[in-house]
């Protein structure tokens, strides 16, 4: 167990039942540079990757992720009574473990040498955090989000990813300019997802051929400016005479990322 983790057993302090509810909005995350992840599973895939200033849970929870994770770990509080996690939780069956995560800096990548997803504008908390989970499982570790994509660490993006980012980089750019500049100067295949595309089915690249995959907004689609910059658009044929209109974004992510793999 490393020195400097400060270990407690007592209840939350009023500030920190205040600093852990205010976490469930994206404006406290930016202000404060943490996140809040919740539960064993999230929790133990997490610590490896992140440093966590407070460990908050039952002993018999907080201890075993003490013996693993000691550098990670700044302070721990095991909790006397573990019904006080309810009420500062943000799930509906609340687990009596949750961490309060530092949110890592991220440099904008200079250029892109390996499979990137880039997401314009996907709004939907859960569809993000499946497509993270995704790139965890085909082994995409680079992902690119536009401003208005969900944040990747809001505590919906978080349980969908089921610790995916402890092994998927994500660079949030707020400057599009700089995106598009930089999708401008690449030399390697910009693939973009459309009703009118080409099948699915003809897209071939070379093996280990990088490659940056874009998926859009799921009502409106890839914006107009990043539209102009992909150099492959294609689209996912159905096999019937389908009335269904589209497929859910992480859904046709997932069979483009599988198709590219093989």
């Amino acid at each position: 167990m490393s020195e400097r983790t400060k270990i407690e057993h007592r209840p939350l302090t009023h500030a920190e039942v205040k600093l852990i509810k205010s976490l469930q909005l994206a404006k406290h995350r930016k202000q404060s540079n943490l996140f809040i992840a919740e539960g064993e599973k999230l929790i133990g895939e997490m610590l490896p990757a992140y440093q966590c200033q407070l460990l908050v849970g039952t002993e018999e929870l907080v201890k075993p992720l003490l013996g693993r994770c000691p550098e990670s770990i700044a302070e721990a509080v095991i909790l006397p009574d573990p019904k006080q996690i309810e009420r500062v939780s943000g799930l509906k069956s609340p687990r009596p473990l949750l961490a309060l995560c530092e949110i890592p800096i991220i440099e904008a990548p200079q250029a892109l040498q390996q499979p990137t997803l880039l997401l314009d504008d996907v709004q939907d908390p859960g569809n993000v955090g499946t497509l993270l989970r995704t790139c965890d499982w085909m082994g995409i570790r680079q992902v690119l989000c536009t401003e208005g994509c969900a944040d990747v660490y809001s505590p919906k993006v978080l349980q969908a990813t089921m610790g995916a980012l402890a092994r998927v980089q994500v660079y949030r750019y707020t400057d599009r300019t700089a995106l598009l500049t930089m999708l401008t100067q690449t030399e390697i295949p910009v693939i973009g997802t459309f009703i009118d595309g080409a099948p699915l089915r003809t897209l071939r690249l070379a093996p280990e051929q990088p490659y940056i995959l874009v998926l859009g907004n799921e009502g409106n689609g890839i914006s107009s400016d990043l539209s102009a910059l992909v150099s492959q658009r294609i689209t996912i044929p159905s096999p019937v005479d389908s009335h269904c209109e589209s497929l859910n974004v992480a859904v046709a992510g997932a069979i483009v990322m599988a198709h590219l793999m093989l």
